[in-house]
């Protein structure tokens, strides 16, 4: 969870495994573009997939906490 929320704090332009991870969970809930294919330490925070999926969770996206964790990543 500590990655994840300090991708989405950083600046939206660096890179990360992070981020890399939460695009792949994006895209496999069915956020962003059809052919969007993430790639591991290319990929920058998606931000455009995370606002769709904070859209539809009621989580505020300027917010990467335990609540957007649990709705992205649920145990």
């Amino acid at each position: 969870m500590e990655n994840c929320a300090q991708a989405h704090a950083q600046p939206r332009e660096l890179a990360s495994a992070a981020s890399w991870r939460v695009a792949c969970r994006l895209k496999d809930l069915g956020f962003g573009s059809k052919n969007w294919q993430p790639e591991k330490y290319v990929q920058k925070w998606p931000t455009g997939a995370w606002d769709k999926f904070a859209d539809k969770k009621n989580v505020d996206p300027m917010v990467y906490d335990n609540k957007a964790h649990g709705l992205l990543f649920p145990v």
